[in-house]
């Protein structure tokens, strides 16, 4: 005998459906009817708001790579590489930082997400209006990840500062404000004072 499943995604919400515990579709907003054996269907439903701080599980991530053509409208998938960092927006407006070599997705909603990749592989230190965005910025999510990911060091005036990258000599500092990606390098900022 086959039984009636009535299921019903909120409109902040997808569903993933599964028949025998495999994948069979991503269920929009709505009421859905499956007929089938007692526990043959079974949803498991995400709330996607579209913000960017909503972020996808890795196990629905993994899925996703196996069902890419039917994941495509929902997911908004972003991967760094080792030498790269992202940088997600959200509306044209900076939301998050995400370190080098890692892999996530977001789920799409009434906001547009997008994820802009920097190089830093020879090129590390942060332009002056990207620096003081993120050392000033007001979101909290933002605030945290540019904790984790900057180093800032300050020469006052009358100062000379010398950049010590991985044990190396680089550079010398003159007086402002410097700031580059901790990723993947051991950053020291020392300073001598010039004054007379």
């Amino acid at each position: 005998m086959l039984f009636k499943t009535k299921i019903i995604v909120p409109e902040t919400h997808r569903g993933l459906l599964f028949k025998d515990e495999q994948f069979v579709e991503i269920l929009p907003a709505g009421v859905h009817t499956f007929y089938g054996w007692k526990n043959q269907y079974r949803v498991q439903q995400f709330a996607v708001t579209g913000s960017a701080q909503t972020f996808v599980p890795e196990d629905v991530v993994s899925l996703a790579d196996l069902h890419a053509d039917k994941f495509a409208a929902h997911l908004q998938r972003w991967e760094t590489g080792e030498q790269e960092v992202g940088l997600l927006y959200q509306d044209n407006v900076l939301k998050d930082i995400k370190p080098p070599a890692q892999r996530g997705a977001c789920w799409q909603g009434q906001r547009s997400i997008e994820v802009r990749k920097l190089d830093i592989s020879t090129d590390f230190k942060l332009p002056k209006a990207l620096a003081s965005q993120l050392l000033t910025a007001k979101d909290a999510t933002l605030r945290a990840a540019a904790l984790n990911a900057l180093v800032m060091a300050t020469i006052p005036e009358g100062h000379t500062g010398f950049l010590e990258v991985d044990g190396e000599q680089r550079e010398i500092l003159t007086a402002g404000t410097h700031v580059w990606w901790q990723f993947n390098h051991t950053i020291k900022v020392t300073q001598l004072d010039c004054r007379l």
